[in-house]
């Protein structure tokens, strides 16, 4: 099974580094693209991508903020279209840990761990498998750029105040809820959507026993 991975790092560069060491081990010909949310001034961040063959894109802008809406998404998206020639490309994040190789992925456009809200399905952030078509599709139609995502509360979470960890610093300011952007965009084009599960989510609930799926999210 021939897939590619996309991932964000902003300030959770040691957790994109523990993610890159999962997926080295277990997919080691796979393309991994790693897109920055704005500029990396850590010279070490940048060689360990460098001696793991991560394709490390950086930007100088940070996007994943509830003024720019669905842009985050457009930029991560492209550079996975633009970077990978895979059929498969799997969009995962820092926090998410990878125990083995997935030994299907459901024949749909986007695959997940499904969450229900404002009445469509989306898949949660973490480790969700999209169809190269299907990022085409979602692409080409703009609806990323909609300005019904900017600033919207429904698209936006306190991940630092409500949903930080107890590690983390204490901060109100929204930031783009992406998972849902995404399924409402999925939503609006009438693209297949399925549970996959291989896949464990779980933000504030005791995960399920790891040797059931090969990949599980949120890990601090």
């Amino acid at each position: 099974m021939s897939v590619d991975f996309v991932f964000p790092v902003y300030d959770d560069q040691e957790l994109v580094l523990r993610l890159i060491a999962d997926l080295r081990q277990l997919y080691p010909d796979a393309n991994l693209i790693c897109v920055s949310d704005g500029a990396i001034e850590n010279p070490e961040f940048v060689e360990q991508c460098d001696r793991a063959s991560v394709n490390l894109i950086q930007t100088s802008q940070r996007l994943k903020l509830p003024e720019f809406g669905g842009l985050w998404l457009e930029r991560l998206l492209s550079c996975a279209l633009e970077h990978s020639q895979a059929e498969t490309i799997i969009r995962t994040e820092g926090d998410t840990r990878f125990w083995r190789t997935f030994s299907n992925i459901p024949d749909a456009d986007i695959a997940g761990n499904l969450g229900f809200r404002y009445g469509f399905r989306f898949a949660r952030g973490g480790c969700v498998a999209l169809k190269r078509s299907a990022i085409a599709q979602i692409l080409n139609s703009e609806l990323l750029r909609d300005s019904e995502y900017c600033n919207n509360p429904k698209y936006s979470y306190q991940r630092y105040g409500k949903f930080r960890y107890p590690d983390e610093e204490y901060d109100q300011a929204p930031l783009l809820l992406g998972d849902l952007v995404l399924g409402h965009v999925a939503y609006q084009l009438e693209l297949s959507i399925e549970q996959w599960n291989e896949v464990n989510i779980r933000f504030r609930g005791a995960l399920a026993p790891i040797h059931n799926y090969a990949a599980t999210h949120p890990h601090r």
